[in-house]
């Protein structure tokens, strides 16, 4: 999910599927819910990309920068920021 940024305290989702423990930590709620990538990294996340590489990316990456590493066709041009 890139909609926030990596550890940005969104870490809550819906609670899914017949165990509502799973995925944790979730909340029950009739609306949507939106999720950060997180970790226990200190500093960032490891991130798997599309290419089969991993990046360590820094918890203060530019949210621009996040949403366009994050996005599948939007044609985005970024500079390398990890």
């Amino acid at each position: 999910m890139t909609y926030n940024t990596p550890n940005s305290g969104v870490d809550q989702m819906l609670c899914q599927g017949p165990n509502k423990d799973d995925p944790a930590p979730c909340i029950s709620t009739p609306y949507d819910a939106v999720v950060s990538a997180r970790s226990l990294h200190t500093g960032g996340v490891n991130v798997l990309m599309g290419d089969g590489s991993v990046h360590f990316i820094s918890d203060s990456v530019s949210l621009e920068f996040w949403r366009a590493i994050g996005s599948m066709a939007g044609g985005e041009t970024v500079d390398n920021e990890f």
